[in-house]
């Protein structure tokens, strides 16, 4: 029975160590993660979002030239676009 005491008295001690020790550490490593991924998700959509101004920025300068080339045309004025 002397065994049976010490293998009991092993694994409490065990059971003891991984509550105290390893379950926090983890619980840390866990909320560290969680910080992580919530700043690149944060990242991602402010440039998701910079990349959908940017994106309208373009149309919106497509939109003026193709008018300024439209009222060129109209006005007469041909546009000589350079070779090459």
């Amino acid at each position: 029975m002397i065994i049976k005491k010490n293998i009991d008295d092993k694994i409490k001690e065990a059971k003891t160590f991984i509550k105290e020790n390893i379950i926090p550490e983890i619980d840390n490593i866990n909320k560290e993660l969680d910080e992580k991924i919530n700043k690149l998700i944060n990242e991602t959509i402010k440039l998701q979002d910079d990349a959908n101004n940017n994106n309208q920025d373009w149309v919106e300068q497509e939109k003026k030239l193709n008018k300024s080339l439209m009222l060129r045309k109209i006005f007469g004025n041909p546009i000589k676009i350079p070779p090459g």
